[in-house]
């Protein structure tokens, strides 16, 4: 299947782990094409773009067999046009036209407004259904955020949104650090579907922990999650020993130097 060999891009099919970043925000595509040298990125496992322009923009990382993947982000604006269910099927024809490797979106749950709630859900179902067809991975990342999500129930909301989306059919989920790691296990346990960590970094985690990105990192391997995506944690000072922490964790023995 097309599927699984677009995901052994992403999830390296011999440790089954991986290191995504996401790029799709200014500053960490900005302070990664500034701090590490093409071969040391070239290291990761996929890059995460808001657009297709940044690929042809950024060739020397994106381009070549050595690659990493590269994961379009779509969100909301897919609703927003005349016939979300073509937009939809439109952003994954254009992916796949781009080789992309796959899609990934954010599902947010939480909100005092339902609407808002049932948008999110609207549009995880839409862009699953549209992957599905067209046997492209779709990435998609929980982020319980709202009036409604305290840190009483933040576990119980990241554990709800994961089988959401693993029920539309996501190929994989990336779900944010909790900070009992016995309740991340009983999220992980829920769902069959390949679990990445969220960057605790990430301003939208409700829930903080208090440990540093590489402990929490080596907790969440042992339970069987794998990998992580990187954002905010890369635009920071030490950003690039980080990385070559990170990727020397998740898959062993790797060195940006």
């Amino acid at each position: 299947m097309v599927s699984a060999i677009r995901i052994s891009r992403i999830i390296n099919p011999t440790d089954l782990r991986c290191v995504l970043v996401d790029c799709s925000g200014n500053s960490t595509l900005q302070s990664l094409m500034s701090i590490v040298d093409v071969n040391a990125t070239k290291k990761l496992d996929g890059l995460i773009v808001a657009d297709m322009d940044t690929v042809v923009k950024h060739q020397r990382v994106f381009l070549g067999k050595t690659s990493p993947a590269h994961i379009l982000r779509a969100g909301l604006e897919v609703l927003r046009s005349s016939n979300p269910k073509a937009d939809a099927e439109n952003v994954v024809v254009k992916a796949l036209q781009m080789d992309f490797s796959a899609i990934i979106s954010t599902f947010t749950i939480g909100y005092e407004d339902e609407r808002i709630d049932s948008d999110n859900m609207k549009l995880i179902t839409m862009l699953s259904e549209a992957c599905h067809d067209y046997e492209l991975p779709f990435i998609v990342e929980v982020m319980p955020f709202g009036e409604r999500v305290s840190s009483e129930n933040y576990g119980e909301s990241v554990g709800l949104a994961t089988r959401m989306a693993d029920e539309v059919g996501a190929s994989i989920v990336a779900v944010p650090p909790l900070r009992r790691l016995e309740d991340l296990k009983n999220v992980k346990d829920a769902v069959k579907t390949p679990m990445l960590l969220i960057d605790p970094s990430s301003k939208l985690l409700v829930e903080k922990v208090s440990q540093s990105l590489t402990d929490v990192l080596l907790s969440v391997l042992s339970i069987g999650l794998n990998g992580i995506i990187l954002s905010t944690s890369l635009t920071i000072e030490g950003a690039v020993k980080l990385l070559s922490d990170v990727l020397s964790i998740v898959h062993g023995g790797a060195d940006l130097n």
